[in-house]
C-alpha cells in the first residue's frame, strides 16, 4: 500500500505494520512482534502435551492459504528452527485468519499467532502456548510521523506518552 501524505491532511501520526523503512517519515517501533504456536487447552487435553518442535510438527496444524507477504507460514516458522517435519499436516486450511483463530479456539488444531494478536486470548486462557519457542518477526507496528513537520507540544506529549506505554 502507498503511504499517504498525512501532513497534507493535518494528521500528526499514523500506525503502520511493516519493517519500519518508509520514505519521508520517522518510524518509531511500538512493539517487538513474536510469532509462536497457540492452541486451546482442549486441544492439549485431547492430544497430550507437546514436548518439542518435532512433536508440534506431528500435530494438526492450521494453515493460512492466502499468505500475506507480512505473515509467517508454518514452513517459514519450522525453517527458522532448522526443523523439516517428516510429517507435515495440511489437513485444515483457511483463507481467513479470523476463521483460523476461531478453529484454534474450538480445539481443532495449532495456529501460528503473533504476540500482539494473541495477548488477550492468552491472558484469558482461551489459548495457550504449547511450547516456549518463538520467532522474532521482522515486521512490527510503528508509529509514523512526518520528517519535515513540526509537532505541536500536545503532539510531542502524546508521542512521548505512547512510546513509554509500548515498546520503549
Amino acid at each position: 500500500a502507498k503511504m499517504r501524505d498525512f501532513t497534507a491532511r493535518g494528521i500528526d501520526f499514523a500506525v503502520r505494520y511493516g519493517k519500519g523503512n518508509w520514505d519521508n517519515v520517522v518510524a518509531d517501533q511500538l512493539f517487538e512482534n513474536y510469532v509462536f504456536p497457540v492452541c486451546s487447552p482442549a486441544y492439549i487435553k485431547r492430544n497430550g502435551q507437546i514436548q518439542s518442535i518435532e512433536e508440534l510438527a506431528k500435530g494438526t496444524l492450521l494453515h493460512l492459504t492466502q499468505i500475506d507477504r507480512n505473515w509467517v507460514s508454518w514452513e517459514t516458522w519450522f525453517d527458522s528452527f532448522s526443523t523439516t517435519p517428516s510429517k507435515f499436516s495440511h489437513d485444515l486450511q483457511f483463507d481467513n485468519y479470523t476463521v483460523l483463530i476461531n478453529a484454534a479456539l474450538r480445539g481443532d488444531g495449532l495456529a501460528l499467532c503473533s504476540s500482539i494478536l494473541a495477548e488477550d486470548f492468552l491472558s484469558r486462557g482461551d489459548l495457550i502456548r504449547p511450547l516456549s519457542a518463538r520467532l522474532l518477526s521482522e515486521y512490527s507496528f510503528y508509529l509514523l510521523r512526518p520528517k519535515e513537520y513540526l509537532l505541536t507540544s500536545a503532539a510531542k506529549d502524546f508521542h512521548s506518552w505512547l512510546l513509554k506505554k509500548t515498546y520503549n
